[in-house]
């Protein structure tokens, strides 16, 4: 039994929520990513405005330092790049605002944070 992938042409829009340490190499896999045309980053977001800016003024898009102003952005998804221990809530945001996520491990840091992720995911 194969697999079905459907194959477009629309490159996902991404926007990137933390924008400190962990995100430096993200930021290095959507530069290649976006020079190949497989994906568009549209926004990034860090609670410290001088980060946010940084990336922003860096791609040229446009950046936040709330997370809710992010996430009503037109997006595929968000790629999750904060603290561990704020994983789950941002996640739960991104799912009732409709987003697909990347989150690196640990997705939580313990199983009713994940728990939190997935029932959200459901919904």
């Amino acid at each position: 039994m194969g697999v079905s992938v459907k194959v477009t042409s629309k490159r996902p829009k991404m926007g990137v929520i933390g924008c400190g340490g962990i995100s430096r190499a993200h930021f290095r896999v959507a530069e290649e990513l976006q020079k190949k045309g497989l994906l568009e980053l549209v926004a990034v977001c860090d609670i410290v405005e001088a980060k946010a800016r940084e990336k922003g003024e860096m791609y040229k898009i446009p950046y936040f330092t709330d997370t809710e102003k992010i996430l009503r952005m037109d997006m595929d998804f968000v790629d999750i790049c904060t603290g561990d221990y704020t994983h789950h809530v941002i996640a739960k945001l991104a799912a009732e605002h409709g987003k697909h996520m990347l989150i690196e491990k640990p997705m939580a840091i313990t199983l009713p944070c994940c728990d939190v992720i997935i029932n959200a995911c459901r919904k």
